[in-house]
């Protein structure tokens, strides 16, 4: 069976240089049924414009379709396609390397697509945690776990882990958030007004010292080697402002009751309540 699922996030290029996050690029294939959206946001409001999409493939490339943006955003809408033949060269998906949107001279969006050869296919498999693999002989664990110590329960996982920088970056604190906003792209994983922050393991050093030891939590390294990023969001209600760290993944009530022991509290999607298979992330508070 080929199965592959992927979130890449867009980079806004200008004069070869990273200026900013700009978007996503989603796709789920199954065999030979292919689905792709791609979500521009961040651009100038005086973006109006049509643009082609275009699919890297070595030293060649083709374009997938046409995006409409408006005032700096724009969406191509689920793309339903044939795996084997995408693009007016009818290249297959395992052969992208790069998705990229020109937008003028000097500007583009891009996304590498492929980190390393997969052979074409073949089904993408990620090795569990030990702890995941037993989830099916849990019988006592509740959503609800009050008082519970999660730190002293964690298990480390027995893939590399992350290395932390030397020393971390110095934000004050008062706008710590608009310094983060600044570098980390900005992503709309559920396609609405939430906006998130992409992040991985190894940009811990962004929190407090005593969130490094997130870096050994096993359920997140699951979500992160199966998805390869993180979620980094910030909420305010009645004048409280409280930050999540948001770990992709699908709801499955032993996949809640592992997540519940490794500390996360809430499952956000798109839709509520969630339901069996449904992908969103798994939220666990944090503090900057």
């Amino acid at each position: 069976m080929d199965f592959d699922r992927k979130i890449k996030y867009l980079d806004h290029i200008v004069d070869g240089e990273r200026v900013r996050g700009a978007g996503f690029v989603r796709a789920e294939v199954r065999d030979r049924s292919c689905h792709i959206i791609i979500q521009v946001r961040g651009l100038h409001g005086t973006d109006h414009f049509e643009k082609p999409v275009l699919l890297v493939y070595g030293e060649k490339e083709c374009e997938l379709c046409r995006i409409q943006i408006s005032e700096g955003k724009g969406s191509t809408g689920e793309l339903a396609l044939d795996s084997r033949y995408l693009g007016t060269d009818r290249i297959s998906y395992h052969e992208i390397d790069e998705i990229r949107i020109p937008i003028a001279a000097g500007r583009e969006l891009k996304c590498r697509w492929k980190e390393k050869d997969t052979p074409s296919g073949t089904e993408r498999r990620v090795q569990e945690a030990p702890e995941l693999q037993a989830a099916d002989n849990l019988e006592d664990v509740t959503g609800e776990t009050p008082g519970r110590d999660f730190e002293s329960e964690a298990v480390v996982s027995s893939a590399p882990e992350p290395e932390l920088p030397a020393k971390a970056p110095c934000f004050p604190l008062e706008d710590k958030w608009s310094q983060l906003s600044e570098i980390y792209p900005h992503v709309y994983p559920f396609e609405d007004e939430r906006e998130y922050l992409a992040l991985g393991p190894s940009d811990f050093v962004i929190f407090p010292s005593a969130y490094y030891r997130l870096v050994n939590n096993s359920f997140l390294l699951h979500g992160y080697h199966n998805y390869e990023h993180l979620l980094l969001g910030r909420t305010e209600k009645k004048g409280q402002v409280r930050y999540y760290v948001g770990v992709p993944g699908n709801y499955y009530e032993k996949e809640k009751q592992v997540a519940v022991m490794f500390g996360f509290e809430s499952f956000e999607c798109r839709s509520e309540p969630a339901g069996q298979g449904d992908y969103g992330y798994y939220m666990m508070r944090v503090e900057l």
